[in-house]
């Protein structure tokens, strides 16, 4: 018979040894867990594993990491992002218009799980799940227990555990890329509300360009001048001094917030006037830093180029970290200008006289 281990979130349990006496034969981490589950789950066939080829593309002082993968070519019947037929947006706009019950059906991150995509209870809220379709091995994803959109914000409690998720990998060794993608035009790929998370290799394109900043007051947000979409990011590192769980979650909304500020502000400056509600946007957490990216539209029109036709790119935050998925080689022939690309499902850069966004947490508890 399947069992479920639960593991009961606290700062002692989760960011310790995360056992309980009944397992402490049994010293594994989180990392340890999420990895031995990928092999059970990819064994099993629960989980698709897509073997890709990657390489390094440098544009106008930017690098960016493109990812082969030709079997996504193949269209699985449930195809991951970027996958040319049912595009992400119309599957999560055609989930939506479906009646609760058909929803609650078809509802991936809904109990019951698979046992082999179920990693562990993280308290009575959410729940760790192995990624179906992977191009990254180990890519798991944090999901809410009852059904939340996910074109609804992060809250205070979703960033900590994101955060705390973050730190334990950290102590292995191993970086994490944690990524939310917020509304219809941001990418998301399921309408459950859900974080995703990546290990990560070598350092990030995004935050090899945010280390070359001087930043001084962790209270101001900054924006990299290499890209010429609005983007906007704050650094982490002092939150490690953060002496309670409270206070860290606290920081860690102040600091969305100032995001979410700078973000209001950018539609209030641009030329066309402000987009309609709701808002749609890439939110991306590592050890050192935290960035969100407006988006305009879900998807680009990619030109046909030397024989090769011309299709419709699907942009989620792995984009704009500067991770992009292609199906064959011959695309990159497209995207000679990924940067043009990526402004055109974003915003462009307004200036904002004061970048300095002081929000009381007591306002967002």
């Amino acid at each position: 018979m399947a069992i479920h281990t639960k593991y009961i979130f606290s700062p002692i349990s989760f960011l310790s040894s995360h056992l309980s006496s009944a397992h402490e034969s049994v010293m594994s981490t989180l990392r340890d867990r999420v990895e031995q589950k990928t092999q059970i789950a990819i064994k099993s066939q629960d989980a698709l594993y897509f073997e890709s080829q990657s390489e390094l593309f440098s544009y106008d002082g930017v690098d960016f990491q493109l990812t082969i993968c030709p079997a996504l070519l193949k269209k699985p019947s449930n195809p991951p992002p970027g996958v040319n037929g049912e595009t992400i947006d119309s599957r999560a706009k055609r989930q939506r218009n479906e009646s609760s019950e058909a929803t609650s059906q078809k509802d991936v991150f809904a109990p019951p799980y698979n046992e082999n995509l179920f990693v562990e209870d993280i308290g009575d809220s959410h729940v760790l799940l192995l990624n179906k379709y992977m191009v990254t091995l180990n890519h798991f994803l944090l999901a809410t227990k009852d059904f939340v959109p996910q074109t609804s914000p992060l809250l205070p409690s979703d960033l900590l555990l994101a955060r705390k998720i973050i730190l334990e990998y950290k102590k292995t060794g191993q970086s994490l890329l944690s990524f939310f993608n917020c509304g219809e035009k941001s990418g998301a790929s399921q309408p459950h509300k859900h974080i995703q998370f990546i290990p990560l290799g070598e350092s990030l394109p995004i935050e090899k360009l945010a280390n070359q900043l001087q930043i001084d007051n962790e209270s101001k947000f900054f924006s990299i001048d290499n890209f010429p979409f609005a983007n906007f990011g704050m650094k982490l590192s002092t939150l490690a001094n953060a002496p309670s769980e409270d206070e860290l979650e606290a920081e860690l909304a102040n600091r969305f917030m100032t995001l979410l500020d700078a973000q209001a502000d950018t539609y209030r400056r641009l030329e066309q006037g402000p987009p309609s509600p709701p808002f749609s946007y890439n939110v991306l957490m590592t050890h050192d830093y935290l960035f969100l990216i407006p988006r305009s539209k879900e998807s680009v029109s990619i030109e046909a180029a030397n024989g090769l036709e011309g299709w419709n790119k699907s942009l989620n935050s792995l984009d704009y970290a500067g991770l992009m998925l292609l199906r064959r080689s011959e695309e990159k022939l497209g995207i000679s200008n990924p940067l043009e690309v990526l402004l055109q499902a974003s915003f462009p850069k307004v200036h904002i006289p004061e970048p300095v966004y002081q929000v009381d947490s007591q306002l967002i508890q």
